[in-house]
């Protein structure tokens, strides 16, 4: 196969799958799951999910709008879903979410990232927020750790400091005892 008849068939394919999309959604409450991750290469990945109730079926459907990069502030998270729901908005309208859900820090989480969609006219008067609670403990753990064993850092000789080392080591070696 020629490269240009793989280009087209990609291209054309595409272009249905977001006609399909669009009309799928026409009447559905959509909700945003969304994450973004820092890759050891320097690239911020952000994964963006459309979800929504299919009351025929009784079940909740899926659909990825796509993954691109977004830097570590929510306006950015922002700007990349504004961005990415421009696929499914009819000429006249945009399309609001009525909800998202995110992980709980490094920005794009919570509600500053619903301010920033506000902002963008992306968000629905009621809107719901979820963040993962596993992010939360952490921070809850990570908070006592700190209290009991002082601020850690850069070339400081603490408790945190160890931890952070020893994880590092854990990372980098395949080593039991580390584990």
């Amino acid at each position: 196969m020629k490269r240009n008849a793989l280009t087209k068939l990609l291209k054309k394919n595409g272009v249905e799958t977001i006609h399909q999309l669009r009309e799928l959604v026409e009447d559905a409450d959509l909700y945003l799951a969304c994450n973004k991750g820092n890759c050891r290469k320097g690239i911020n990945a952000f994964v963006k999910y459309l979800c929504w109730w299919d009351n025929d079926n009784k079940r909740v459907l899926t659909h990825i709008l796509d993954i691109d990069a977004a830097d570590n502030k929510s306006s950015d998270a922002a700007s990349a879903i504004d961005t990415s729901l421009r696929k499914i908005d009819r000429p006249e309208t945009k399309r609001k979410l009525a909800g998202h859900g995110s992980n709980a820090g490094g920005g794009g989480t919570g509600t500053s990232l619903y301010v920033c969609l506000t902002q963008k006219d992306r968000a629905e008067e009621y809107y719901l927020i979820a963040t993962c609670s596993l992010h939360g403990w952490q921070r809850v753990l990570g908070n006592a750790i700190k209290g009991c064993s002082r601020g850690g850092g850069m070339y400081k000789r603490d408790m945190l400091q160890m931890l952070h080392t020893t994880f590092q080591i854990q990372e980098e070696f395949e080593i039991t005892e580390l584990k």
